[in-house]
């Protein structure tokens, strides 16, 4: 996946104070995966972007909200329901 490769090199080139951007492309692939019914493999990366972002964001930001609402729809396609 292209968003695999971008985040290398944004590991690569990017200093530690860039999470936001890096966390950025973290969402990315777990769309992708989600996209073609990778479900786990989603949940995994927005988790880490969900750890990356907590160090950056305050936590009312909204983009814990896109994320928590696709690892929402990803444990619905796992049948994990509260």
């Amino acid at each position: 996946m292209y968003s695999m490769r971008a985040l290398q090199m944004y590991s690569r080139t990017l200093p530690e104070t860039e999470l936001n951007e890096k966390s950025s492309v973290l969402v990315d692939i777990g769309i992708g995966f989600s996209s073609v019914g990778a479900d786990q493999l989603g949940i995994d990366y927005y988790q880490r972007a969900l750890t990356m972002k907590k160090t950056c964001l305050q936590r009312n930001h909204p983009d814990f909200v896109a994320i928590f609402e696709n690892m929402a729809l990803n444990y619905s396609h796992l049948n994990k329901h509260l």
